[in-house]
């Protein structure tokens, strides 16, 4: 099965390092995903 890539945007972490690698862990973004880091 074939599956479109996602746009991922992630808006302000400073300081959250902790919960962005559990977000990161939990959207487990694939080869293909662009991930964005805004602010």
């Amino acid at each position: 099965m074939e599956t479109t890539p996602r746009r991922i945007v992630i808006g302000d972490v400073h300081g959250h390092y902790d919960g962005l690698m559990t977000l990161l862990e939990a959207i487990a973004p694939g080869e293909d995903d662009e991930v964005y880091f805004l602010g």
